[in-house]
């Protein structure tokens, strides 16, 4: 595991929000607004001579969207300086999303047995299977590595992750859920499991299995983190001897604050000795949730607009970019036209209906429009509204999908560098506050294929 240094941390920060600050007008922008603010007039002349020209095709846009650090020589034009240093940079600072090793995935132990991994899979999506599969294997080598018997799985929901921690890797596991609900069929789902082991596995086998412990509880930031542990270790496991007890903590995709808050508890609790979370809705992220470190808290008081990320920058960081690049590398514009008839499609109900900015509507997709009329009828047939005829000016909107996918595909660009200024601040903060010992460590993995899970990095500490 890679352990960055707190000065390494700090300067990547200060660097990578220098670049966000000059780059404001494009992370703070919304592509809804992109005819109404007339956002294409924000790009610099030279980015739009280079982008109007007849030498430029839109599939190039692709290339500024991949990590290959020779993309300019496959562009069909010569981009300016200003673009090239822009996309070094964000290569340079940013935490990098390509899926990373993590050695061979199986269900070690008791359950190696075929039937018993499809037991696993069965009614899980591909996406929470593939999320699964290594989460866990990392949680349990990790374990492993710390001594750590007892795991809590923070936002557990139907129990899926803590079934595979506890039935395939022989873990004893607390699966932490605010839905009842949610706690009752997983219930029924660890029973479903154990009588079909019952079937297939000897007796001492099946009797050495640990059923994961639902618990019914919504983490908040004004929970008492220490008497939370306690809580777990008398009451949750039945741990009665006075000898360590050690836990680890995890959170696959934990909304909002609630990453921030296992981090907390994590520094706060000597009985936790590592915690693995894989972020989530960063654009729910309040005060308490982002910056978390000393060294960020500390510039905020003295250039809070440097620091602070906006809404809009923080929600496009959790857009699915290598999907958007696969689209525009293979010529599937479908999609991408959708984004300038939703544009479009504001600027009427704004002239109209001012006070409907930025309204909900139906998703509709291209392929299911004959025109442009027929998209603006059904994306709204919710809120009743009669539209006037569209003119010239919304007709010339549609035809300029190219411009929007373009103005989209810059916002993009920079998504990978909000996500790691956040990440990064999180790995400062462990940093600033975990142990000065050879066991404390720190580190940010990309585990998870990003086509499939966007949110693909997992911040990993131990102490």
């Amino acid at each position: 595991m890679r352990n960055f240094s707190e000065e390494y941390l700090r300067i990547t920060l200060d660097a990578s929000l220098s670049v966000l600050e000059q780059y404001k007008w494009l992370t703070d922008s919304y592509v809804l607004d992109f005819f109404v603010e007339n956002h294409w007039e924000r790009i610099p002349a030279s980015w739009q001579n280079t982008f109007t020209s007849g030498h430029f095709h839109v599939k190039d846009m692709a290339l500024l969207l991949n990590q290959d650090g020779d993309f300019c020589r496959k562009f069909s034009c010569v981009l300016p300086l200003s673009i090239l240093t822009l996309k070094y940079l964000i290569q340079r600072l940013s935490i990098s999303r390509k899926q990373e090793k993590i050695g061979n995935l199986h269900f070690p132990g008791l359950i190696g047995h075929p039937k018993f991994r499809n037991l696993f899979a069965k009614n899980v999506k591909i996406k929470k299977r593939h999320e699964i599969e290594r989460m866990s294997a990392i949680c349990s080598e990790t374990a492993e590595r710390c001594g750590v018997e007892y795991l809590v799985d923070v936002g557990g929901g139907l129990g899926h992750l803590s079934r595979v921690l506890a039935f395939g890797h022989g873990k004893k596991v607390c699966c932490v859920e605010r839905q009842d609900s949610l706690n009752i069929q997983a219930r029924v789902l660890d029973d479903q499991f154990l009588r079909f082991a019952k079937k297939y596995l000897q007796s001492e086998e099946y009797e050495a299995l640990h059923s994961p412990t639902h618990l019914n509880l919504s983490i908040s930031a004004d929970l008492d983190a220490k008497s939370f542990v306690k809580h777990l270790k008398a009451e949750v496991f039945g741990v009665t001897d006075k000898g360590d007890f050690t836990l680890g903590i995890v959170g696959l995709h934990p909304c909002g604050d609630l990453g921030p808050i296992l981090l907390n508890m994590f520094r706060e609790c000597s009985e936790v000795k590592f915690i693995a979370v894989v972020g989530c809705c960063y654009m729910k992220l309040t005060g308490d949730g982002y910056p978390l470190s000393e060294h960020l808290r500390k510039v905020k008081v003295k250039r809070p607009e440097r620091v602070i990320l906006s809404y809009e920058a923080r929600e496009v960081a959790c857009h699915a970019m290598e999907m958007y690049e696969e689209r525009l590398s293979q010529g599937l514009y479908d999609d991408l036209k959708i984004h300038a008839y939703r544009s479009a499609l504001e600027r009427i109900i704004v002239k109209k209906w001012p006070d409907l900015k930025h309204t909900g509507l139906k998703s509709v997709k291209y392929r299911d429009c004959s025109s442009f009329r027929e998209y603006c009828r059904k994306a709204v047939a919710k809120l009743q509204l009669i539209l006037p005829e569209a003119g010239p000016e919304e007709i010339k909107d549609c035809m300029e999908w190219e411009k929007v996918a373009i103005f989209y595909t810059f916002r993009l660009m920079l998504a990978p560098l909000v996500e790691s200024v956040i990440l990064t601040d999180r790995m400062l903060f462990l940093r600033e506050n975990l142990p000065r010992t050879v066991t404390s460590s720190c580190d940010t993995v990309a585990v998870f294929d990003p086509r499939l899970s966007p949110r693909n990095h997992i911040v990993i500490a131990t102490k």
